[in-house]
């Protein structure tokens, strides 16, 4: 009498995985950044006579006026909120069932 086993089926990964590369998030959060600094606060309505080289109107146009480091400002906040997000899920898969003062402990 002949027994046949079957090998172990390989473990599924469930939940949030991570992110595998975050240049991805780094480049959309740069184009993103840029865009809002150039068509946003670009914008010729946030600049007395609708000529960016002039005076601003408003807050936004005073913003525009800082130049490109603005753009690059805008990138790395909205990469923090990204990759902050991103980590907040990764931790929250990653958290077990069992007690955190038993697992210190």
């Amino acid at each position: 009498m002949a027994t046949t086993t079957k090998a172990a089926a390989p473990a599924k990964k469930s939940g949030f995985l991570g992110v595998k590369e975050a240049w991805i998030i780094l480049a959309i959060c740069c184009v993103a950044g840029y865009s809002v600094w150039y068509f946003v606060m670009g914008n010729p309505d946030n600049f007395i006579g609708g000529d960016r080289s002039g005076h601003p109107a408003n807050l936004l146009g005073t913003v525009y006026k800082g130049g490109f480091v603005v753009g690059l400002i805008l990138t790395l906040l909205f990469t923090v909120i990204c990759l902050g997000i991103e980590r907040f899920f990764a931790i929250k898969t990653a958290s077990g069932k069992m007690n955190l003062s038993k697992f210190t402990a």
